[in-house]
């Protein structure tokens, strides 16, 4: 049971609009959510988990993961108090499933194993000669930061016989050194740029403990205290705030260092990932938050975006500190290549945010802003308000889902106001004549297709022949847009459910498209009461489109932890098995030559992810030698681009997206399938090799198939292709970055390696 005190604590002391009776009100598959915000439970639990510890107690949550339905992840500042020895601080966990809680200290993460030897003050004494010259005579560890299974921040102080020395260590779940050496580049350019804020050099590189070594900034004072004192002359601290703007523009001026590259359309997709956590606990904002995702993007296809810049990645100003009158600016791990209105928005965002919280300080924060733009804008004069407006709402949303995501239930009631203030941004942007004014060289008729009045006479004969009554368009949204190649928009329409339509800039494609899909639901699926397609309505040659009634239900991968999940994939191999089994005439056969851009993928992967050189040079070795030596189809209608994000789970399953159907060897699609699952199960920390057994097993029992070569030679490009699309942000959403995203990569890369050493073992 929750205590009174919880109850209590989040009814009154958090602000939330709804009070419900406990956390488990929105969440019930975590029972033992509230449990986890009731510090003397928590406390309790610790004391009874390490009872030998000594005296432990929980003073405050530091943060929280929260994934509706599925786990919560929250940490705590705890104090061990053991007979003889001084206070000892650390960081505890406590991990919410839905069979109860499991408590834990910070340096026991599986996802960072190496922390045990981090956080030994005695094994890192010889390590730090590297850094002193020789070993310090005591060591004292004590945790900083924490994000489970992604990294920590630990502060060493080392006693030495000259005195004592304090440095700082970044502890990655997954390093390849690129931190390091960005950290490098970025420091020299930054000691010949003046106008550059500082950055602190990597002192010392630990690989087998995945850790980067830092020194301290002395005598420095955080940024934001200092401009947020009001004790402290206004003019001083807006004078600040324009050298933090000019710093930045320094800082984007910069050339060298490695990242990723970074675009609008990877924060969007990361935005979508919210939408879960938004729904489960706050519902009436989803329309508005998903909407407003829409918004942003259409906004942004007015024009291309402009060549990235060497960006921060994650600009605050809790990223900077004063050290002599000079800004040293910290914590890089997010560093890329992007616009450089992300940087500026998501800065903007956050002094939005933090006057909505403090409205005190919101005439201050009303000049800092004008003085941190005036800033940039004196020593860089290239900034776009329109994607200033962009990166600045996207920075908003991801503020709104972060805090459903961390459970800061104290500020759930400015959410809407955060929102509303997202959606307004856009609005004063967005003219209505820059919204119908939306252009694409290659897709002329993008405008006239979300025009709802220019569409009515198109979508309305489609969709009253289908109900047989009179339809009225209500409404069409930009659902996505790949620049130059295609756009899909859902049509609102009254009495009619909803219409899809996808406009391609290759008009052979749209008719293509349609005519692939109208065989399919007219021949393949004709008889079958479980496995089809969307129903195809149209094609208009003028507009190069196609129309299809959109498919109500859930994504493949939203059914697998239910009961649902095993007739799914029964219902997943019965479909490739029917689309296999028959035999059409389409245009452009799969030919490797073309269709396996394995070079492509070994060079964008050696560029963008560094470390994986080797592995990727036996993979694409192996599928360009061993090609020849295959027996492949060539006759065989495929998808081409079979994986769980394009299954659509029903009182049936629908397949939808046929854009690269091709005709080519089975295999393909049975590996595409199965290298998608692996990484899904990676992701979602789970094993799905039974389900991903039961959906080959149903495919055999409807054809002759049997698995051999071809189907690892497949499997292999896949898991080659699918470290292609991580690295270049693409593929099924979510869209990993940093260290996550070097992780997946390693992974699946792994994965296609074992099945290729494996089979000729």
């Amino acid at each position: 049971m929750v205590s009174d005190a919880a109850t209590v604590g989040f009814r009154r002391g958090r602000g939330v609009n709804k009070s419900p009776d406990s956390l488990s009100a929105f969440d019930p598959k975590l029972a033992a959510l509230p449990l986890a915000f009731d510090l003397e439970a928590v406390t309790r639990l610790f004391q009874s988990r390490w009872i030998n510890q000594g005296a432990l107690q929980v003073s405050r949550v530091r943060s929280a993961q929260y994934k509706p339905s599925a786990c919560g992840v929250i940490t705590y500042d705890l104090l061990i108090e053991q007979p003889g020895a001084p206070p000892r601080p650390t960081i505890g966990v406590v991990e919410v499933s839905p069979t109860g809680l499991k408590a834990r200290l910070f340096d026991d993460d599986p996802e960072i194993p190496w922390l045990a030897v981090a956080t030994d003050a005695e094994a890192m004494r010889a390590r730090f000669a590297t850094v002193l010259g020789r070993p310090p005579e005591a060591c004292a560890v004590t945790p900083i930061r924490y994000k489970p299974g992604s990294r920590v921040v630990l502060r060493y102080d080392l006693h030495t016989s000259s005195g004592q020395r304090t440095v700082f260590a970044k502890v990655l779940a997954q390093d390849d050194g690129q931190l390091t050496a960005t950290l490098a580049t970025l420091f020299q350019a930054s000691q010949a740029a003046p106008a550059m804020p500082r950055i602190l050099p990597p002192l010392a590189h630990f690989p087998e403990l995945h850790m980067v070594v830092q020194p301290e900034v002395l005598d420095g004072v955080e940024l934001h205290a200092r401009v947020f004192d009001p004790a402290v002359d206004s003019a001083w601290r807006e004078q600040w705030m324009r050298q933090v703007g000019a710093s930045l523009a320094g800082l984007h001026a910069s050339v060298g260092a490695l990242g990723p590259q970074r675009r609008l359309e990877d924060d969007l997709c990361e935005l979508q990932e919210y939408l879960k956590a938004v729904a489960r606990i706050s519902p009436e904002l989803t329309a508005g938050f998903e909407g407003t995702i829409v918004d942003i993007a259409a906004l942004a296809e007015n024009r291309a975006e402009p060549a990235p810049v060497a960006s921060h990645g994650a600009f605050r100003t809790d990223q900077l500190m004063i050290e002599h009158e000079a800004l040293v600016l910290l914590d890089l791990d997010s560093f890329c290549w992007a616009n450089p209105a992300r940087d500026v928005g998501n800065f903007l965002a956050y002094l939005n945010w933090k006057a909505m919280r403090q409205p005190s300080y919101s005439t201050f924060i009303e000049r800092a802003r004008r003085g941190f733009l005036e800033g940039y804008s004196a020593a860089r004069s290239t900034l776009d308000r329109d994607w200033l407006a962009c990166y600045e709402a996207a920075a908003m949303l991801k503020i709104c889902g972060r805090r459903f995501r961390g459970l800061t239930f104290d500020e759930w009631h400015l959410v809407p106001h955060l929102l509303d203030s997202a959606r307004a941004l856009v609005g004063a942007a967005a003219s209505p004549r820059n919204r119908l004014s939306i252009s694409d060289t290659l897709l002329p008729s993008l405008q006239v297709a979300l025009d709802v009045e220019a569409m009515t006479d198109t979508l309305e004969p489609l969709v009253s022949g289908q109900s047989g009554t009179a339809a009225t368009v209500r409404g069409a949204k930009l659902l996505a847009h790949s620049p130059s190649k295609r756009a899909v928009i859902r049509y609102q329409v009254a009495g009619g459910g909803a219409v899809i339509g996808k406009l391609y800039a290759d008009a052979r494609q749209a008719a293509r498209v349609y005519s692939n899909m109208s065989w399919l639901r007219g021949v393949v699926f004709a008889d079958s009461a479980r496995c089809g397609v969307p129903q195809p309505l149209a094609h208009s040659q003028e507009l190069s489109m196609v129309f299809y009634l959109q498919v109500d239900g859930q994504f493949l991968d939203e059914v697998l932890v239910s009961d649902r999940a095993k007739p799914s994939m029964d219902l997943a191999g019965e479909w490739l098995a029917a689309l296999h089994s028959h035999r059409v005439s389409i245009e452009e056969p799969l030919q490797r030559s073309t269709a396996l851009d394995i070079q492509d993928c070994r060079d964008l992967i050696n560029k963008s992810s560094r470390g994986h050189t080797e592995v990727v040079s036996q993979l694409a070795g192996y599928l360009e030698n061993g090609a020849d030596a295959l027996c492949l189809e060539t006759k065989v209608p495929i998808h081409r681009d079979f994986h769980y994000r394009h299954i659509i789970v029903d009182d049936g399953l629908t397949v939808i997206d046929f854009d690269e159907m091709r005709l080519g060897d089975p295999n393909y699609d049975l590996a595409h399938f199965c290298a998608n699952l692996d990484l899904l199960a990676y992701r979602e920390h789970k094993s799905l090799a039974a389900l991903q057994d039961r959906f080959l097993n149903t495919y055999a029992s409807h054809t002759d198939w049997v698995r051999d070569e071809r189907f690892v030679y497949f499997y292999v490009y896949t898991c080659l292709k699918i470290a292609k699309q991580l690295c270049t942000m693409r593929g099924p959403s979510p869209r990993p970055e940093g260290a996550e995203q070097r992780r997946q990569v390693q992974m699946i890369l792994g994965k296609g390696l074992a099945a290729m050493e494996g089979y000729h073992a």
